[in-house]
């Protein structure tokens, strides 16, 4: 198991958005290479995620394929732009909102809001608010930042999502998953979940009255994966309480296993 240090994910925290988050520049005018359209995911945080568990969850790959145009009786409002650079690599992916929204009319004076993810290396990927005012200017706020780190082979170990939440409680939240390899395939994830780097003292004190050895801030679930024939059997552990664990079975059929490890998710 891969525990979860708090202190830890609290410095890495400070240190990506002050390294990278916050000093990145968005550009949406980039000299574009192509441009497709990708329907919003709702199995999927983002349809870029490279959280492995919802895959795993529905026993099947999720991430589907661009398309050059949106269809011909397709609502705009559910498809999403996917920017391309000049060498073929993705760039951003862009949200239309529409209106910018009261307050963002009031004191910024803007007409214009888009939600954009910003492609910005292979290890993160920052969503921003952006809203736009007549002139062009720009108002930036990033809501979430994902990173992802690698072993040596190239396979995925950890993706962290850190998630504002400056505005309600002055901190952050956090998603993250933790992987394990045995001879090449995927062995075992650690997934910690809703966790509050400023978590109030009355949620803390509610939720214990009411289950004095519940697990959370965060929440615990453990995948672990054995071979069945050409399928793989799935054993999912939530640690509810420490009286309690909530277990179940998941079985990936070898066709899906095929297209996951096209996806970089190496179970066979």
């Amino acid at each position: 198991m891969i525990k979860f240090y708090e202190d830890k994910i609290r410095e890495k925290f400070e240190r990506i958005k002050k390294e990278y988050v916050e000093p990145y520049e968005v550009d949406i005018d980039i000299e574009r290479g192509a441009t497709l359209y990708s329907k919003d995911n709702i199995e999927l945080d983002n349809n870029f995620s490279m959280f492995i568990t919802p895959h795993i969850d529905k026993g099947k790959i999720l991430y589907k394929q661009p398309r050059k145009s949106i269809p011909k009786n397709g609502n705009p409002e559910e498809y999403h732009e996917l920017v391309f650079d000049k060498e073929g690599k993705l760039h951003h992916m862009i949200l239309d909102l529409g209106t910018a929204g009261f307050i963002s009319e009031t004191f910024f004076n803007a007409k214009n809001a888009k939600y954009v993810s910003f492609f910005v290396s292979d290890n993160l990927r920052i969503d921003c608010m952006l809203r736009i005012d007549d002139k062009g200017k720009i108002f930036k706020n990033w809501n979430e930042f994902e990173w992802s780190e690698y072993d040596e082979e190239g396979r995925l170990i950890s993706v962290e999502l850190f998630k504002d939440d400056s505005f309600f409680s002055g901190g952050f939240k956090v998603d993250a998953e933790y992987y394990e390899y045995t001879d090449g395939v995927l062995s075992c994830i650690d997934q910690y979940k809703d966790f509050s780097s400023d978590l109030p003292a009355k949620i803390s004190q509610f939720a214990f009255s009411m289950m004095p050895d519940r697990i959370y801030n965060p929440n615990f679930i453990e995948y672990t994966f054995e071979k069945d024939g050409n399928n793989i059997n799935c054993t999912k552990n939530y640690f509810f309480r420490k009286s309690q664990t909530i277990t179940h079975n998941i079985t990936i059929k070898e066709d899906e296993l095929i297209k996951m490890k096209e996806y970089g998710i190496y179970l066979i």
